[in-house]
């Protein structure tokens, strides 16, 4: 049974109201963790409003919370710029009106909460910065002409961590951040003091992810890959995760394994070139590209596939990182290739539901996936040792307690 918690008071959180600034736009950014953390604490009984960019139909249905959500087409940068705008309106008025107890910001709306500190000074709410990554930081010479808007974009998103978090520090009154890892690392660089921060990593719904609602081989034979052996990825299309290393890696192995399979669910600016890249090294037959779909629907492709894989490089952006991905594919039973970085470690463990490979070098990454299939018969057994791991720990309702702990402890 879930703990209920209080502060020094006797409060319970389900007396609270807490207004949650997202600078994520819904149907063009990944906002799992957020919306569900939003229903755990509803589901507790806090009085939550959720602002982001979207429309009616992106508000989850029964979830509890209060999305506020404001129609803009997206158009990259000058969207979120009017998103911004529209806040700084929006929100004092807002606030004065609903006086809420707590306002969560993220790097990109961090500047709202010192607006709203500032300028309303007889604001109760506590404000807290809420971190979900830090940024990755590559050569400008080491990228391609053709993604300068890319490289203006990772500037960009360095800037706001850097400006939003010396905030935090200095007028915000907490900060949660995603793992102990990446919580050393931000106290160490901006001298914070630990006991400021507060750490809430990534989950799943195991009801969502459940691989006892799912017909794998059903779903396989509507894909057509019934007699194949499903190498799964879903996530953004990027440089640096992995997947053009994993799509050489198939070349590698084609001859050895005619069965395997590399099924690539999601989009993103990085597609194209995958897709020349597989052409190139004549594995196009082997790739399987498809579009992104609801996230409500992830669990039935997770559940078709044979493996699992996580193949991010060793970088300090992916270093100190939950992956949500490991998390679900763990939940669905599915056994994870994944390379040997403390964010894949703190989440697997010892345990044989992960197939670690020393480095996302496209040999090694072929090592891992010839493994697992000549263990394929064993891929089963092994993956059941993730779902009650999973269970066990990285639930949402479990991770809302440490997030509502650290709230009442402010």
């Amino acid at each position: 049974m879930k703990t209920i918690v209080k502060n020094s008071a006797g409060q319970p959180l389900r007396k609270k109201k807490i207004f949650w600034l997202s600078y994520l736009i819904f149907g063009h950014s990944n906002v799992v963790s957020q919306t569900e953390m939003v229903k755990c604490l509803s589901k507790d009984g806090a009085d939550v409003y959720l602002f982001a960019v979207g429309t009616r139909r992106d508000s989850p249905r029964k979830s509890g919370a209060r999305f506020i959500l404001f129609p803009m087409k997206f158009v990259s940068i000058i969207t979120p710029l009017l998103y911004m705008l529209a806040l700084f309106v929006f929100m004092p008025f807002y606030t004065i009106v609903n006086n809420p107890d707590y306002i969560i910001t993220d790097e990109g709306t961090a500047m709202i909460g010192f607006f709203l500190r500032l300028f309303l000074p007889k604001l109760k709410a506590k404000v807290v910065l809420d971190i979900r990554t830090t940024p990755i930081t590559v050569r400008v010479r080491v990228l391609p002409l053709a993604v300068g808007f890319g490289i203006f974009r990772l500037f960009l998103n360095a800037f706001m961590f850097r400006v939003s978090t010396i905030m935090a520090k200095r007028k915000f009154d907490g900060m949660t951040i995603l793992t102990n890892l990446m919580k050393e690392k931000v106290c160490r660089e901006f001298n914070i003091k630990p006991e400021f921060v507060g750490v809430w990593h990534s989950g799943v719904s195991a009801e969502l992810f459940n691989p006892e609602n799912f017909d794998g081989m059903e779903i396989k034979k509507k894909l057509g890959l019934e007699d194949k052996f499903v190498i799964f990825y879903h996530g953004a299309l990027g440089k640096y995760r992995g997947i053009d290393e994993t799509i050489k890696s198939i070349g590698k192995l084609r001859d050895q394994f005619s069965e395997l399979v590399f099924f690539v669910l999601g989009q993103g600016w990085y597609e194209p070139y995958l897709k020349r890249l597989a052409k190139e090294i004549a594995v196009q037959d082997k790739i399987v590209f498809h579009k992104q779909v609801p996230y409500s629907e992830v669990p039935k492709y997770i559940a078709m596939s044979d493996v699992g894989i996580v193949p991010l490089p060793d970088l300090a952006i992916w270093r100190y990182q939950c992956p949500l991905k490991v998390i679900e594919y763990l939940s669905m039973k599915k056994v994870v290739i994944a390379t040997d970085i403390p964010a894949n470690r703190e989440i697997i463990g010892e345990n044989r539901c992960g197939i670690y490979i020393s480095s996302n070098d496209s040999e090694e990454i072929a090592k891992g996936i010839a493994f697992a299939y000549d263990n394929r018969e064993k891929l089963s057994g092994w993956g059941s040792v993730g779902r009650d791991m999973i269970k066990d720990k990285y639930t949402w309702e479990k991770i809302a307690v440490d997030f509502e702990n650290y709230l009442l402890s402010l």
